[in-house]
Parts: structure tokens; sequence; C-alpha cells
């Protein structure tokens, strides 16, 4: 059996000193990574809900597609985050061989779009609307193909905190720009443009909050303060269309919680989720106004244009006039002579 010298033995254990410093400086490093991968991820869910950017950038429009098509500089501000997509993207590109089929079907419906510029009447709009189209459902497979569905939720519910966060700073800090003043005066919008566009994106997060609740006992506490939280929101939104899907989404998690226990109390739960669905269907089919009116809605008007001073004649003359607008296009095509004489938008409209 070999001796082993003092001086051998220091020198030995120097090296392993030395490999276990670099086995954590390398874990330290991967953990880096991990964590910019993670921020990013975060930094394009914020990005993607059309948050602060347009109303803080375009304050004069009050539709984001519209601010996006009158505004030079949402449009270079687009870039970053599409290039960050794609380099996510690519980090992690084994991970899309695994999902080729829903690649393929995505493909599909992004070529649809493309397609569809050729027969536009906008077509550079229809350009840019594709490639967002193409660059959100890239980043959709990302986030499938990279993360876990608890890791995934979790990570939705949390950048959903810094939106309700947000807005809340905003409505209470700068109600110029978190609240409405027009014709839904008190009803706060956050970081958006209107107070639907809150609403309906603090249900996406008060269903990831609550399903983070479900799946992570160790935080459910801070979850579940999440939701009340993004609930208030919804509430001070006044959409009701909204409440009643954060309701919903509320009575979901009891249902899933029995389901998963089993048991006898799985078996009313399942009876009562079918009962209430066939009484839900037979009442909107019977009685729709009853619905209508219980989301705060008028079955008898087309959407916000009465609220606006806009009557139905006024809609019908405009549907009229883009119609002959279309026909006085198709004529001039088919002739040959596109741009002779008059303006067809002109004549479509009776100038």
């Amino acid at each position: 059996m070999p001796v082993t010298t003092p001086a051998r033995r220091d020198d030995s254990q120097r090296r392993e000193t030395r490999s276990l410093a670099l086995a954590t400086k390398a874990l330290t490093w991967e953990q880096i990574l991990v964590y910019a991968e993670v921020a990013l991820t975060i930094f394009c869910i914020l990005m993607f809900s059309n948050a602060l950017i347009g109303p803080l950038f375009a304050p004069q429009t009050t539709d984001a597609a519209a601010a996006e098509s009158d505004s030079a500089i949402l449009r270079l501000m687009w870039l970053p985050v599409y290039g960050v997509t794609l380099a996510l993207a690519a980090f992690r590109l084994t991970r899309f061989m695994c999902i080729l089929p829903g690649l393929f079907m995505t493909g599909l419906l992004v070529g649809l779009c493309l397609a569809s510029s050729y027969w536009s009447i906008a077509a550079d709009i229809t350009s840019r609307r594709t490639i967002a189209v193409a660059v959100t459902t890239i980043f959709g497979l990302y986030l499938a193909a990279r993360y876990r569905g608890e890791d995934l939720v979790q990570i939705i519910a949390f950048s959903f905190a810094l939106l309700a966060f947000g807005s809340f700073f905003v409505c209470i800090c700068v109600p110029s720009l978190g609240i409405h003043n027009d014709i839904n005066a008190g009803a706060w919008k956050g970081v958006w443009y209107e107070k639907n566009q809150m609403a309906a994106m603090m249900v996406l997060g008060f269903i990831a909050a609550c399903a983070s609740a479900y799946i992570s006992p160790e935080r459910r506490r801070m979850w579940i303060g999440l939701a009340i939280t993004i609930f208030v929101l919804v509430i001070l939104s006044r959409s009701k269309t909204s409440l009643l899907a954060c309701m919903a989404s509320a009575l979901a998690i009891p249902v899933l919680m029995a389901l998963q226990r089993g048991g006898v109390l799985s078996v009313i739960f399942v009876w009562l989720a079918a009962t209430a669905a066939l009484v839900g269907g037979t009442l909107f089919y019977v009685a729709p106004e009853v619905i209508f009116k219980a989301l705060g809605k008028d079955p008898n008007s087309d959407g916000p244009h009465r609220n606006l001073g806009i009557t139905d004649a006024t809609v019908r003359q405009t549907s009229v006039a883009w119609l002959r607008l279309q026909g006085l296009l198709d004529a001039e095509l088919c002739a040959g002579r596109r741009g002779a004489g008059r303006n067809p938008l002109g004549r479509a409209f009776g100038a």
C-alpha cells in the first residue's frame, strides 16, 4: 500500500477544492442563465399584454391596433420584443423538435394570414399583423416546449401580479392615465386603453392565480392574496362580463379539489355542475334577454355605438358605402384602369 506524504495529501486537497469551486461556479452560471431566461419570458408576457406602452406613447388613441398603425414609435418598440422572442426560441431549439405537429398546424394559420395580404385593402397593415401573429405563435410554442405546467402557470401568475400592481399604481398616482373620464367615467382601466381590456386581462390573471394556489400549496396564501387583488381590480373596472367570468373560475376550484379527493362529494359536485350547465343553457335558449341583462348588455344593440350617439341608420349607411366601395374597386380592377377617373372612395361615400 503506497504511503501518502503530507505534501501529496495537501496537493490532492487543493485539486479537490479547485474542482469543487469550478463546479460551484458552473452551477452558478447555469442558474444565472435560467433566471435570465425566466426574466426575459416575463418581459415578453408583459409586452404582449399591450400594457402601458400604448397609453403612454399614444394617449390620443383609444384602440391598441389603431395606435400601432398611427404611431411609428410603437411599431419600432416591438422590434426588440420580437428579437427577444426569437432568441429565446433559438436558445431552446432542441425542445421545438418535440412539438413539430404544433409547429406545422400553427404554421398553416400564419400562412393563411400572410396569404390574406394579397387581397387586403391595407396590405401593409396585414403584413405587420402577420409578423405579430407569427412571433406571438412562436412565443406560445416556446412556453409550451420550455416550461412544465406547474412552472408555467406560476410564471404567468407572477407576470399578472406585476400588471395588477402596476394598474393600482397608475390609477392611484396618475388617475388621468388610469381612470376613464369619458362615457365610462370613474371606471378603472389601469395600464390599458380601455376598461374592458384591463378586465379581460385580469380574468386571465385571476385564473392563473387560482391555478397557482391549487398546484402550489406552499405558496397558496400568496396566490390567494393575488387572486383577491385582481378580483378587486375587476370590480373597479365595472365590467360585469369579466366579473361573472371570475366568479365562475373561483367556483371551479372547489369542484376540482373535490374531484381530486374522489368519493361521494365528487359525485355531488359533478351532478351540480351538469345541472347548472343544463339550466344555464336552457335559460339562454328560452330567455336570452335575461342573460344579456345580467351581463349588462343590450340585446338590441350591435355594440358601444349607441353610447357614442351613432344611430342604426348611420351604421347601415356606412356598411352600404363600404359594399359600394368594394364593388367599384373590383370593377376598376377588372377594367384594368385602377386609379383612373374620380376616387372610388369618394364615389362610394357620395363625395
